[in-house]
């Protein structure tokens, strides 16, 4: 069986012409979930895609992930339960949590290529590396509040990293973002109500301890 890199793939999927198929609602330029896979499979047909376990945050806001993979080749991508503005949604309803999902399994498919024009026109801020500034803001955040639940910084940057799979400083602007609203509201210092992946990602780090 032929093995495919990730820039293969790429040069062969960011050529598909995927003009004709795009439609637009409330001012957003966008690629149908229906459309995305068919043309996916006409390269590609042995590509597979799993959901993650929605994730629940203090301020009752979710996010939805999806991994594709073509092969050996995977992409992973998360992205908060939005409206159809855009904006984020408090206690979302499952009409919320399905749409959401057909968006990060088009935008998963759009990392490999396929459609990633669509994106191009987006201020959106989940495809940018965080800053700086945001990271400090992150970093005052678990120093100040946090020091009975991390033992130091550094179990902070592992928790993240059993979390995301990334190490803190390669985390998409969007991601920190959330991480500064959840840890940066008092209900975030209670870690039985944290998300079950979280929770999962803390005892990795502590067992870093040992």
């Amino acid at each position: 069986m032929e093995k495919n890199s990730y820039q293969e793939i790429w040069k062969k999927l960011s050529a598909v012409e995927v003009g004709e198929f795009i439609d637009s609602k409330n001012g957003f330029d966008y690629l149908s979930w229906s459309r995305a896979w068919a043309l996916l499979m006409a390269h590609y047909p042995a590509a597979t895609f799993e959901f993650d376990e929605m994730v629940t945050f203090a301020d009752n806001s979710a996010e939805v992930g999806c991994t594709i993979r073509i092969g050996d080749c995977s992409r992973h991508i998360t992205l908060a339960v939005m409206n159809f503005n855009n904006q984020a949604v408090s206690n979302p309803n499952s009409v919320d949590i399905q749409n959401s999902k057909q968006r990060v399994f088009v935008k998963a498919i759009a990392y490999f290529g396929l459609g990633f024009s669509v994106f191009l026109g987006e201020q959106v801020e989940s495809t940018l590396v965080a800053s700086d500034k945001m990271l400090d803001k992150l970093t005052t955040i678990i120093d100040r509040d946090y020091r009975e639940i991390f033992l130091n910084w550094k179990e902070f940057r592992e928790f993240i990293k059993n979390y995301k799979g990334l190490p803190i400083d390669e985390l998409d602007f969007e991601t920190v973002e959330k991480m500064i609203g959840f840890f940066g509201n008092p209900a975030g210092q209670d870690v039985s109500s944290w998300p079950t992946a979280f929770l999962q990602a803390h005892t990795m780090a502590r067992l870093g301890r040992e």
